[in-house]
Order: structure tokens, then sequence, then C-alpha cells
């Protein structure tokens, strides 16, 4: 049985987080952490704290985060 694919929500705000084709609901986990540093004020170390904790948390639900990327690799996907 495949897991379901988890969209984490409110989608506008986790969009620019998606990378990869557009059926594939995959997240850079650098750009999760961006998503907190630049919309909700947080320092990077709180970020990177809030998306292990609430978001990294999903993985085993069906969630598909990218862990590969660098942060610098990651900025350069749109």
């Amino acid at each position: 049985m495949t897991k379901p694919r988890l969209r984490l929500e409110p989608h506008a705000k986790f969009k620019p987080a998606l990378v990869g084709k557009p059926s594939e609901l995959r997240y850079s986990y650098w750009k999760l952490v961006d998503v907190f540093v630049r919309k909700d004020g947080m320092s990077e170390e709180d970020a990177v704290d809030w998306v292990e904790y609430n978001i990294m948390s999903l993985v085993p639900m069906g969630l598909r985060v990218r862990m590969g990327l660098t942060k610098s690799e990651a900025k350069k996907i749109k």
C-alpha cells in the first residue's frame, strides 16, 4: 500500500518550498526553513528547530521532504 502524500497548509505559505514536479508534492528542507525565516520572522536556528519538531515528524505519515540539497542549492531551485 502506498502512503498518502501530505500537503502542508496553508498551501499558499508553503508552496515556495515545493521542489520538483508539481504533482510530486515534495518539499525542500531548507526552503521550509526559509519560509519560517522570511514569512514568520524566525531566526534560522528557531526555524530549523520548528521544522525538525513540527514538520519532519510528518515524514513517516507520507510527507515528502528532500534533504539532499544544501542551503545554497535549495535557494537556486525555483
